[in-house]
């Protein structure tokens, strides 16, 4: 069962807005080398995360929208087969946009995803795995935003880290007990103890949020550990 206790006290909307402005801010900052550097998904510049966040925004909307069965049509269309697919697409669609031309659209439409998400607390959305409450999807685009935050080295000010690494784990804690029912995760301070069936790790909370990110690399997460973890998509 999903651990929704995690949530408590967080707002998915102020975390989605914050990541969007950390997100804004560190891109408007950027030379034309620098949109060229590698991020933390694999393959991929900083200018090729925006551009798969942009297509992103498309889902977003179409969850608001109530049109998700249309968009995966489109996309099924154009060779989608896998989630992963969508974001290689995403990217691909983007080819011949400038770093600058993608932020000004990218903020366009997380804008208006923003405050789509906030007037629809309390209902159910679209989605891909059908209705689903709204406040819950808000939780996982903000999660989303946060970890592209960390792929492109979206700097975070000191004296907000820990606070920030705190919701990161929480919300991810929510999203990986969501998908695999039997996995039990137990908190001591910072010892994270994962456990399912006679399989059992203990991480530090940053090797937990890049287990649940899919980013073992980033915290030298030994490979069981990031299998148990692992959201599979």
């Amino acid at each position: 069962m999903a651990d929704f206790s995690s949530l408590d006290g967080l707002d998915p909307y102020d975390l989605q807005d914050s990541e969007c402005a950390r997100l804004r801010g560190w891109f408007d900052s950027l030379d034309d080398a620098a949109w060229d550097v590698a991020s933390g998904c694999e393959a991929w510049t900083r200018r090729d995360v925006l551009a798969h966040l942009l297509a992103v925004e498309e889902y977003f909307a179409s969850c608001l929208a109530g049109s998700v069965a249309e968009l995966m049509v489109r996309y099924s269309e154009s060779g989608m087969a896998t989630v992963a697919d969508f974001g290689l697409i995403g990217v691909a669609g983007a080819a011949g946009k400038s770093g600058p031309e993608l932020l000004e659209l990218w903020t366009s439409a997380s804008a208006l995803n923003r405050a789509g998400f906030r007037d629809a607390d309390g209902t159910d959305i679209d989605s891909s795995v059908g209705t689903y409450p709204g406040r819950l999807q808000a939780f996982h685009v903000a999660f989303e935003y946060g970890v592209h935050a960390n792929d492109v080295d979206a700097p975070v000010d000191p004296t907000d880290c820990d606070n920030r690494q705190h919701w990161l784990a929480s919300v991810g804690r929510f999203a990986i007990t969501e998908i695999k029912e039997h996995l039990h995760i137990r908190v001591d301070e910072d010892r994270w103890t994962v456990t399912e069936g006679d399989t059992s790790f203990e991480l530090n909370r940053d090797q937990f949020i890049a287990g649940v990110a899919a980013r073992p690399a980033t915290a030298a997460l030994e490979p069981g550990a990031a299998a148990l973890l692992d959201p599979g998509y």
